[in-house]
């Protein structure tokens, strides 16, 4: 029996952790894609992908972002890409 999991990645937006988030989706797992811009998040079609649009340098913004994220999942994974 596979075990799907929840992973957030940072930096999700291109390089590394873009593929990372469309390779894990493809896999069957929840992914939650944060990157302080979502451009290319926006465009991928893939079940049970979330995106969030998160920029560091502001405090508030954290602050709602990560309260959202606990509110609606359970985090298994947290790869940092950023």
């Amino acid at each position: 029996m596979k075990c799907n999991k929840t992973i957030l990645v940072t930096g999700a937006n291109s390089g590394v952790g873009y593929c990372m988030c469309k390779f894990f989706a493809s896999q069957g797992h929840s992914v939650i894609g944060v990157s302080k811009s979502i451009n290319n998040l926006q465009k991928l079609d893939i079940p049970k992908f979330y995106y969030y649009k998160l920029d560091i340098r502001k405090k508030y913004d954290i602050i709602d972002v990560v309260n959202d994220i606990i509110e609606k999942h359970k985090i298994d994974v947290l790869i940092n890409s950023a």
